[in-house]
Parts: structure tokens; C-alpha cells; sequence
């Protein structure tokens, strides 16, 4: 993905792109922050896209938030 790529995913998705993280092996992956719900930053993984990584960091955000489901 290109920054341009990026910034206009963010645009569609309700994030704000914060850059390409550099790796020791020379790669690069985009981060976000999900400013709208979980408002945590999330790097995108190799071969997901930036829809698939929003929905993988809502749904550990939702799931962490989750009460109990034991009887105090």
C-alpha cells in the first residue's frame, strides 16, 4: 500500500493514517488509530487489508470489553 492508499482508507474508514512503520528487514506496514470506537492504534499485517485489520482490533477491543459471565 502507498501512503495515498492509506490515507484514503482512513478517510473511509473513520481512521487517521499515521504512517509506514519500518521493519529491521526493510518491509513497511501502515498504522491507524482508530479514533472513532476503540481509539487504539493497530499496525496492518502482511496480506490483510485495512478493513480486515479494523474489524480484527474491534472485535479484540469488544471482546476484552466484554463483562463476565460469572455471578459475582
Amino acid at each position: 500500500m502507498t501512503d495515498i492508499d492509506c490515507m484514503v482508507a482512513a478517510a473511509r474508514l473513520g481512521l487517521r493514517f499515521n504512517g509506514m512503520q519500518k521493519y529491521p528487514d526493510g518491509s513497511t506496514r501502515p498504522m491507524f488509530t482508530d479514533v472513532m470506537e476503540t481509539r487504539s492504534s493497530f499496525m496492518v499485517h502482511r496480506g490483510e487489508t485495512p478493513e480486515a485489520a479494523l474489524a480484527r482490533v474491534r472485535d479484540s477491543y469488544r471482546n476484552y470489553q466484554a463483562p463476565s459471565s460469572e455471578a459475582p
